[in-house]
């Protein structure tokens, strides 16, 4: 809503810009990653080359879904614990694989 995350400003080539995201999308009261819901509408060779699932994982896989809330509140203090071993996580061989496979499916070098 703040701002768009990196893959939002790959696809939209909005770089250090405010948000709200032009992917975001609501369906009903809750909002959602529009690149993840319909990858169709904004990556339309790429989804026929790789087919939706593809495309929604790699979203998933670099919005960092299921990772834990990354928004915090100015002030709000960083769970140093939380963080680390999420950094670790991120860092570890598979993960940088995954990461760059999600991102050249997306069209990123």
């Amino acid at each position: 809503m703040a701002t768009l995350c990196p893959l939002g400003q790959f696809v939209f080539q909005r770089h250090a810009w405010p948000g709200p995201c032009p992917g975001l999308t609501q369906v009903e009261s809750d909002y959602v990653c529009g690149l993840v819901l319909d990858p169709r509408k904004y990556a339309p060779t790429q989804t026929a080359r790789y087919g939706v699932a593809t495309l929604r994982w790699a979203a998933l896989h670099l919005i960092g879904a299921g990772d834990g809330c990354d928004a915090r509140f100015n002030g709000e203090p960083r769970n140093h614990a939380y963080g680390d071993a999420l950094d670790a996580e991120c860092l570890t061989p598979r993960r940088v694989s995954m990461s760059r496979i999600a991102k050249r499916l997306w069209g990123a070098k």
